[in-house]
């Protein structure tokens, strides 16, 4: 009866501790530090999204091109009409991001920075080489 008794406490207590192991060992590592993954050690529960809004281009003196960023973390183009209205946005995809990347659905990593000059706040993209500068009041 005592081998049966310790039997029965051994498996008791085995799958008692495997019970409480980590839920987050089977879950695959991040490739990217996306602050709004809980998974990320820098998340931000209320939502990390700087990117949000409209930016215009900047450059020419009546910009022909506006990025928009969405609250859901969706990523848009506008173009302006050659009457000078802008035409419906285009849908550049989804994207993640952290305090200096976004990657889009595409994997493509762009750098990104915002600054201030005077009332104007300035984005800086950066992709490879190619850096594009946009702007909002």
């Amino acid at each position: 009866m005592k081998k049966l008794f310790y039997i029965l406490l051994f498996t008791t207590l085995t799958f008692g501790a495997y019970s409480c192991g980590s839920d987050h060992e089977n879950e695959p590592p991040l490739e990217f530090d996306d602050w709004n993954d809980k998974r990320s050690p820098n998340y931000k529960p209320e939502g990390y999204n700087p990117l949000e809004g409209e930016w215009l281009e900047q450059g020419p003196p009546n910009p022909i091109f506006k990025m928009i960023f969405t609250k859901d973390f969706k990523e848009l183009i506008c173009t302006k009409s050659d009457y000078g209205y802008w035409n419906e946005p285009d849908i550049l995809g989804t994207y993640k991001i952290n305090d200096k990347e976004f990657k889009r659905d595409d994997n493509k990593i762009i750098e990104w920075s915002i600054s201030q000059n005077g009332k104007r706040k300035i984005l800086v993209l950066t992709l490879g080489g190619s850096v594009v500068k946009y702007y909002r009041e």
